[in-house]
């Protein structure tokens, strides 16, 4: 290939790229998540169970999302069963979590995470007194683990336009029972995925 040639594909490239640009610039872009949908994509790989302090079993599974009307937040829970390993035999306990968490958006994969876990209710009954706090401890370890390693939701897709428009997180909100997400670097208009 000759140089002037070669020159003049660099140049319609740097364009190309640059209108892309452009156009995700001046755009917003909205997605939209419902509460099956979100709750679907956090039960992929479920059952989890994982060992801490080398007592605790804590084994994960029957996730719950419910999307509170205004929220920036997720509020989600998931089922437990704590098994706490004294000598030879185990302990189980059933219980439930509740927890609610922020957005976190990750634009060199496309992945939404919930972040920040705050357990809001706490449902396991039996635990011995002097294993409470250290319960606690654990169940928070196994969540902050669960929700940082499974994405809550994958954008998918090679238009490069929605691409470019993933360079940022502009704002989270709960609407009409969706949880409502805009990625973009334009304040002023938002276009609907």
């Amino acid at each position: 290939m000759n140089s002037r040639r070669w020159i003049m594909l660099s140049v319609l490239a740097v364009l190309l790229i640059g209108g892309v640009v452009l156009i995700a610039a001046q755009n917003d872009y909205e997605y939209r998540f419902t509460e099956p949908q979100l709750q679907e994509k956090l039960g992929a790989r479920l059952p989890l169970t994982r060992t801490y302090l080398f007592i605790f079993d804590v084994t994960l599974d029957g996730p719950r999302v419910d999307l509170v009307e205004g929220s920036d937040r997720v509020a989600a829970g998931i089922d437990i069963i704590l098994n706490i390993k004294l000598g030879d035999s185990g302990v189980p306990l059933a219980g439930a979590v509740d927890i609610s968490g922020a957005i976190d958006y990750q634009p060199e994969t496309g992945e939404f995470f919930l972040t920040d876990p705050v357990i809001e209710a706490l449902r396991i009954q039996g635990v011995p007194e002097r294993y409470a706090d250290q319960s606690r401890s654990v169940i928070e370890s196994a969540l902050a683990e669960y929700y940082k390693t499974r994405p809550i939701w994958s954008l998918e897709g090679t238009d490069a336009a929605k691409m470019a428009g993933r360079l940022l997180l502009k704002d989270v909100t709960v609407e009409d029972e969706e949880l409502v997400v805009t990625l973009g670097l334009n304040k002023n208009k938002s276009r609907k995925i």
